[in-house]
């Protein structure tokens, strides 16, 4: 999130003239122009056929999980959006290390289910 919002950032102080814009800029403003996702935003997989907008508006809506997540104590058991996690598997390990902690269990007691 801080890549994507440095960036706009400096395309805004470039288009207000408090900057010179350098290639770096010209290349990232090329790119949101054409539709094209930066490579250094792209975190997690997309469909090849994704625009720079939709990536936009789909990673806003992962990042609002993350933080609304961020404000339980339930482990995702109100709800989740699993595929929206940018990274599942870290998760999964963090909830799982977190439960048995709680309950002074081992690791190797616990159970995954869906």
């Amino acid at each position: 999130m801080v890549t994507v919002r440095r960036d706009f950032d400096l395309i805004l102080e470039v288009c207000k003239g408090e900057k010179k814009s350098t290639n770096y800029v010209k290349t990232l403003a090329q790119n949101i122009f054409a539709e094209v996702i930066p490579n250094h935003w792209k975190k997690y997989i997309v469909p090849l056929t994704m625009t720079a907008t939709d990536w936009l508006f789909d990673f806003k809506k992962r990042v609002d999980q993350l933080t609304e997540l961020q404000g339980r104590n339930d482990h995702g058991r109100s709800g989740i959006w699993f595929g929206g996690l940018l990274a599942p598997e870290a998760y999964l390990i963090a909830t799982q290390q977190s439960i048995a902690q709680q309950n002074s269990w081992s690791l190797e007691e616990l159970e995954l289910r869906f």
